[in-house]
């Protein structure tokens, strides 16, 4: 992790002010002169000189400035591919993850309408890899995401970390050989045809998944429910509403957030598994793909 350190330095220069020395002198006297015949008289004694004068004080120095608040920079770096569940619909015909825009994205900023809600920016090479250096990751207690934009693709989102978290996939700081998933604009097309709805994406669509630490989807999760915040749908084989209550061999699913609703919580559970995360705040955003993903692991 890089650190980059702020200092005020506050300086006051010394004054000196210097005192300058005096002194005066007295006239000697002289003594008179004795009489024809007389003996001289005695010689006056000499007048006493003056005291010199005494020097200025120096002035005090000033006071140091505080030093300033260490922001702790984070490089993020991995690579871009196409999202598991989209490409396991759309086969071969994937589009290049080449040339792709990537921005890190304070998620708070985003709820409150902020302009200044991206934090960093980054572009993908032939290959889909990125690095993202200099990002600060410290300001913020709701989260930040990673998004992608491109031709070619929808826009899309998913969670980096939250400030603060204890669990080790979401503890903000440096992340090396992270996925990060992007949704292709024909696999939208596709849901759209097969869930009858041209106007999927318009409040905001969630992408979700369960799945094993292999990659190996999760069949049997039940998502909590969402009814009040949107419409949970169960992707079955052929990617259509399976009508299910809880995940079929895809593991997948998909939730349509009401009008109005900007951020929902999904947990899901199975008997004899914990899930990471436990649970996932899932943001809603006209026209943008939320993705999450939950890993199924053995109770001990």
């Amino acid at each position: 992790m890089r650190k980059l350190t702020k200092w005020w330095i506050l300086s006051i220069a010394v004054l000196a002010i210097s005192g300058i020395a005096m002194g005066c002198d007295d006239d000697d006297e002289n003594g008179g002169t004795g009489g024809a015949g007389g003996t001289a008289g005695a010689g006056g004694t000499g007048g006493t000189g003056g005291t010199g004068g005494t020097g200025g004080t120096g002035g005090t120095g000033g006071t140091g400035g505080t030093g300033g608040t260490i922001v702790e920079l984070s490089t993020i770096s991995g690579q871009v591919v196409v999202n598991p569940i989209a490409a396991n619909l759309l086969g071969a015909t994937l589009p290049s993850v080449e040339g792709l825009s990537l921005r890190i994205v304070d998620a708070g900023k985003v709820i409150a309408g902020d302009p200044t809600a991206v934090v960093a920016t980054g572009t993908t090479g032939t290959d889909g890899s990125f690095t993202i250096e200099d990002v600060d990751l410290t300001a913020n207690t709701v989260g930040f995401l990673i998004t992608v934009t491109g031709d070619d693709f929808a826009d899309s989102t998913m969670g980096l970390c939250i400030p603060g978290e204890q669990t080790p996939q979401l503890i903000c700081g440096d992340r090396t050989n992270m996925d990060v998933f992007a949704v292709p604009s024909d696999f939208i097309d596709e849901m759209e045809t097969k869930l009858g709805d041209d106007e999927l994406m318009a409040n905001g669509l969630i992408l979700g998944g369960t799945i094993e630490p292999a990659g190996d989807p999760i069949e049997g999760v039940t998502i909590n429910d969402v009814d009040d915040d949107g419409e949970l749908i169960f992707l079955a084989p052929d990617y259509t509403n399976a009508g299910t209550s809880t995940t079929t061999e895809t593991g997948a699913f998909l939730v349509k957030p009401a009008d109005g609703v900007q951020i929902l919580t999904l947990t899901p559970t199975k008997d004899g598994l914990s899930f990471i995360p436990e649970r996932q705040p899932a943001g809603a955003t006209p026209d943008v793909v939320f993705q999450a993903f939950f890993v199924g692991v053995p109770n001990p």
